[in-house]
């Protein structure tokens, strides 16, 4: 092979992985907004029970309730809605996040601190949020939006 040929492919590999790394750092990442945020620390504890993972997210990473949360369990899909009980601002975010397989519940609240969005109280509740909130709440029934964690 000769000189030129070589150039031409080691220049056209190059061009190709600049391409590649150019999408991947321009696309926008969804868990940078608070509903991605909100996402990712729920399946960082309650799905795949990422410690490290989990604590990145959180205000205070040194937060004892998280040890408490980790599961051992993964679960399909989750809905997630508003927390209507909550003012949602630029600053401040409320979920509910509902799990179908085993009608629990989770609340997490973020704060946007330093430009991002961090996780400053979470809860887990064992019973059916879900109904009572709707109960509670009649139009957040068509608010829910399924997500794939």
């Amino acid at each position: 092979m000769t000189r030129k040929k070589k150039i031409i492919i080691f220049s056209s590999i190059i061009s190709l992985l600049a391409g590649v790394i150019l999408i991947f750092y321009l696309t926008p990442e969804k868990s940078k907004e608070p509903k991605g945020v909100a996402i990712t620390f729920y399946r960082a504890t309650w799905v795949e029970g990422n410690q490290e993972k989990a604590q990145k997210l959180l205000a205070d990473p040194d937060d004892p309730q998280l040890k408490k949360e980790l599961a051992e369990y993964q679960n399909p899909k989750v809905l997630i809605v508003e927390n209507p009980q909550q003012p949602q601002t630029d600053e401040y975010r409320s979920y509910f996040i509902h799990r179908p397989t085993d009608e629990h519940g989770f609340k997490v609240s973020l704060e946007k601190i330093k430009g991002s969005w961090k996780v400053v109280k979470f809860e887990h509740q064992e019973t059916n949020g879900y109904i009572t909130a709707n109960y509670y709440w009649p139009g957040l029934k068509d608010q829910w939006e399924e997500v794939q964690p």
